[in-house]
């Protein structure tokens, strides 16, 4: 079974290649990579309920990111990652063949935006993430059924803030989450039968104090 001590270990490898840039006068930081991450020995089972370890999945993607103040008063801290998941090799389950399938819960694409403006004591800020829809199955050909789940889709959720300083140790901050009440699934258990869902709209209303 997955638990047979042994069972030779998982064996993973990471390539990067990045470039930094500083932009604006050294207010703004970009960055780019390209990378490709492989495991395996990872443990598959066949028809015959046999876990062995001749896995192999790889990930290879890009990602970018922008951080820094590209206006006065302003701070930005923006990023995307495009991936191109893949099992590379699998085995065959339930009649279906994993090889060439996609990672369970594993996006090609998440990007998020978050941007503060400071003027005196007020900060208001907001921003956007996105995640892309991903598989509960890795098969190639399997069937959907009628009481569960074969994806979680993509969502956007878009939030919102503003603090304000009181003093130099008490701060009031305001938080607006799910502005658009978008209605998305967080999580899905492995069967696809029960979900949580997102938080909806909400608002919270704090105070921070420093010492």
């Amino acid at each position: 079974n997955q638990n047979n001590p042994m069972l030779d270990p998982q064996k993973g490898t990471n390539l990067e290649l990045g470039t930094k840039w500083q932009l604006l006068d050294k207010n703004l930081f970009a960055t780019a990579a390209l990378f490709e991450t492989v495991n395996k020995n990872e443990l598959v089972r066949d028809d015959l309920n046999t876990y062995v370890p001749v896995g192999e999945k790889t990930v290879r993607g890009l990602e970018l990111a922008l951080v820094g103040s590209p206006l006065q008063n302003f701070q930005l801290n923006a990023g995307i990652a495009l991936m191109n998941p893949k099992i590379t090799r699998g085995a065959l389950y339930n009649g279906a063949p994993t090889d060439g399938g996609v990672m369970q819960w594993t996006p090609k694409t998440t990007f998020t935006l978050w941007g503060t403006y400071t003027l005196e004591k007020l900060k208001l800020g907001g921003g956007a993430r996105y995640m892309d829809s991903v598989a509960r199955s890795n098969t190639t050909n399997l069937v959907a059924a009628t009481n569960s789940m074969l994806e979680v889709p993509d969502y956007w959720v878009v939030d919102a803030m503003a603090t304000y300083e009181v003093n130099p140790t008490v701060t009031v901050q305001f938080n607006l989450y799910n502005l658009l009440d978008e209605e998305y699934v967080q999580s899905l258990n492995n069967g696809g039968g029960r979900y949580h869902q997102g938080a909806p709209r909400s608002a919270k209303l704090g105070v921070n104090v420093a010492f």
